[in-house]
């Protein structure tokens, strides 16, 4: 009797789970190094290459404009994607996907469950704002149709870039570290907020007195989160697909003064709202962190992998 072939992805599934976990490929202090060593690179090669990015910039347009500032500002996230995927391949000797999720493909359906999610309270926020406080919401005049067009280019392409970096950084490095490793979920979630913080310390919107506190506060629990649904759904899809949503809505759609994601965003609010940030954060995470166990009780009751979800 001729038996059927199990499904490829199941197949490959079983595959994953026979192999060592990433984490145990380094000892901590080799995965600390490598840390310290790509956020150097960031730093130093970054720098350096911003640098020659704005001398450059600066010979062919010699006027400053935001299109200018957002370019030098993202650039050194390319760097950053390249040394951490550099580190993937010479240093882990893994394939990427291997490194980002724990399932045999990159699930498309989470990452856009997450951007959904996450767009969608962002969208009720800023509605729910123009019906309770009518004017803290304006359209962004005064800006040329052509420096919007070439702005949103620049934002559709640099941005997920930016995110993906940040999220293999602050999450991926740092959960595939820790993982197998007898640590508990919550400590786990704290290293990545207090790490996430740390890197967000230059940014405008914690130099803002009181305002500053909220915002640490905020990307302290975006690091903790973030951390919670990659390890609930073993796998970045889903903070993949949160951060560029996030990011996305604050450069094309409604923006704030004094914002470290500058741009020519449709709307303007009329200041900084970190507490209202931090409640769409925590509720949108919620979700998402509902959804991903809906998936694994589905999955389950299928008699399916929970890697697959």
């Amino acid at each position: 009797m001729i038996q059927s072939k199990p499904p490829r992805q199941r197949l490959n599934t079983l595959i994953i789970e026979q192999e060592p976990a990433v984490g145990t490929r380094l000892s901590v202090q080799k995965w600390i190094v490598a840390f310290i060593s790509i956020e150097l690179v960031w730093t130093f090669l970054g720098g350096f290459t911003t640098y020659l990015a704005a001398g450059l910039l600066g010979k062919l347009a010699p006027e400053i404009t935001m299109i200018s500032r957002y370019l030098l500002k993202h650039i050194n996230f390319i760097i950053l994607l390249f040394a951490i995927v550099g580190f993937i391949h010479w240093g882990l000797t893994i394939p990427t996907l291997r490194f980002i999720t724990q399932a045999p493909a990159f699930r498309w359906r989470l990452a856009f469950m997450a951007f959904g999610i996450w767009t969608l309270g962002l969208g009720l926020l800023a509605i729910a704002l123009a019906l309770i406080n009518p004017g803290s919401i304006s359209f962004n005049s005064g800006i040329r149709t052509s420096e919007r067009l070439l702005m949103a280019g620049l934002v559709l392409f640099f941005t997920p870039l930016q995110c993906i970096a940040e999220e293999l950084l602050f999450r991926g490095v740092l959960w595939r570290m820790l993982e197998g490793r007898d640590l508990h979920n919550i400590l786990r979630n704290c290293i990545s907020g207090l790490v996430f913080t740390l890197a967000h310390l230059a940014n405008t919107e914690v130099g803002l007195s009181f305002t500053g506190l909220i915002a640490l506060m905020y990307y302290f629990l975006t690091g903790f989160l973030f951390m919670e649904m990659t390890t609930s759904s073993n796998g970045l899809e889903t903070a993949f697909g949160a951060h560029i949503a996030n990011n996305l809505f604050i450069a094309l759609v409604m923006n704030y003064p004094s914002s470290s994601l500058e741009s020519t965003a449709l709307l303007m609010q009329d200041k900084m709202r970190p507490s209202v940030d931090l409640i769409v954060l925590v509720m949108c995470a919620a979700l998402i962190l509902r959804g991903i166990a809906w998936q694994k009780e589905k999955t389950s009751a299928s008699g399916g992998y929970q890697e697959i979800l």
